[in-house]
């Protein structure tokens, strides 16, 4: 019999306005999942889920980031997957964004309507499905500035969806990286049921040690990784060539756009949705 996932899951109540923001902080500490239960009261059980086991030090991170907003206490135990890591999928559906993509579930059947361009995609545990937000302002920003012909850098794939996006919308080739393998595997496969496998590469080759520079570089992270990622990250990018960001929080936003104006980019265009900023720099040198 095979065995069962182990996941490491973080419990704690907070109030039901932080619940978004709390979100978001988890998501940066690479929180796999997020569920929430209203409590009598008006508060929240917040639960995240992580991979088991966490790096070292990593819970009192995590900890106290978050105890500048809630009190705790903060439960940590060992959880068995009882399906929940796949019970999103009965929610996840065929939708588009922009003018013509269709994204749909690699396990549902859609047939596209003349224009549309039909991305299938299995996420599994890499993050990136087009329903958030971050995506969402990704793909609409690309569809505006990502010209015929062009080669992209990913930088933080996830599941392969910008990448393999870039592609249907008319790049010549994809190149995507991700500290995550998982990430890697998925997007590699991801590529294969799309029939674009021959116009990607995918590994968790690092950006310091990502050769040349690129017309268009995307990079849907977190801004607490984005902002110290600034100079090999810029450095990627062609001078005169665009820069998508992307998974910007709202707090985070004005501190994104200083980093990068100070590291020879100018902002040209931004896309705003649930309080996460998607945004189009381009590098001036």
């Amino acid at each position: 019999m095979a065995l069962e996932q182990v996941w490491l899951r973080l419990q704690f109540t907070c109030p039901t306005d932080e619940t978004e923001n709390l979100g978001a902080r988890l998501m940066e500490f690479d929180s796999l999942g997020l569920e929430e239960q209203p409590q009598e009261g008006g508060d929240v059980l917040m639960t995240a889920y992580f991979s088991h086991p966490l790096g070292e030090g990593q819970a009192e991170t995590v900890e106290s980031a978050l105890s500048a907003t809630v009190p705790g206490p903060f439960s940590w135990s060992l959880f068995q997957d009882d399906g929940w890591s796949t019970r999103w999928q009965e929610h996840f559906k065929p939708f588009a964004v922009g003018e013509g993509l269709v994204i749909c579930p690699s396990w549902e059947s859609y047939e596209p309507k003349p224009g549309q361009k039909l991305l299938l995609l299995d996420p599994g545990m890499a993050f990136g499905t087009g329903t958030h937000a971050t995506t969402r302002g990704s793909l609409l920003l690309m569809e505006r500035y990502l010209a015929p012909e062009q080669v992209v850098l990913d930088v933080g794939c996830g599941s392969g969806i910008l990448s393999l996006a870039a592609l249907l919308c008319g790049a010549s080739h994809a190149i995507g990286v991700d500290i995550d393998p998982e990430a890697v595997r998925v997007s590699q496969e991801n590529a294969e049921i799309n029939h674009l496998a021959e116009k990607t590469e995918f590994s968790t080759t690092p950006i310091e040690h990502v050769e040349g520079e690129y017309p268009f570089v995307l990079a849907n992270i977190q801004a607490h990784i984005l902002i110290p990622m600034v100079e090999p990250l810029v450095a990627r990018v062609e001078p005169d060539a665009y820069l998508l960001l992307s998974g910007i929080i709202d707090t985070k936003r004005d501190a994104v756009v200083a980093c990068y104006e100070a590291n020879g980019c100018e902002l040209v265009d931004e896309f705003v949705d649930e309080d996460w900023h998607s945004m189009v720099m381009r590098r001036l040198k």
